[in-house]
């Protein structure tokens, strides 16, 4: 058995490099360590996770308020998605990314765990979708309120609730 294992009603003791009876086996310190590794990474991975879902409840919930409030206020608010879009998400889904090849290396999970490749695939599709609906949306979306063009901000109104919903269950 390894070091630290439970055997019988004792734990077996590791194997000390000093000769010194007295000394304390080295499983309560590398275990102490490999525990606070993956608890860091865990906090890290659930507080971008958060991020991103807090994101976008809060988009789901102001863009109404703010496009109802006139064209200025729409564009502007356009203009502060599309950057959150390039900024915020994105270092988000690094982080998940990143945290969660962590805590696959560093604790129980393998790559073949079905909730480790849905949250892969999860984050790949929630990039695509941001650079490839959320971003030229945002970039029309701020272009229809500079021309006042109401029936396309309705329009694009429309896909960024569908979208948005979209989004936020998946994650």
């Amino acid at each position: 058995s390894r070091p630290g294992a439970v055997v019988g009603a004792h734990r077996e003791q590791s194997t000390c490099l000093i000769d010194d009876p007295l000394a304390p086996p080295a499983w309560p310190i590398a275990v102490a360590c490999d525990r606070s590794m993956r608890d860091l990474l865990l906090t890290l991975h659930l507080v971008a996770v958060a991020a991103w879902l807090g994101g976008n409840l809060t988009q789901l919930m102001v863009m109404p308020t703010l496009e109802s409030a006139g064209h200025v206020c729409g564009a502007a608010w356009h203009r502060a998605s599309g950057q959150m879009a390039r900024i915020y998400y994105s270092i988000a889904g690094v982080v998940i990314v990143v945290t969660g090849v962590g805590l696959v290396f560093d604790g129980p999970y393998s790559f073949s765990d079905a909730f480790v490749s849905v949250g892969f695939a999860v984050v790949i599709i929630g990039a695509v979708v941001g650079v490839r609906f959320f971003a030229p949306n945002s970039r029309a979306a701020v272009a229809a309120h500079e021309a006042a063009d109401d029936s396309a901000v309705a329009r694009l109104r429309s896909r960024f609730r569908i979208g948005g919903a979209i989004d936020t269950a998946l994650v």
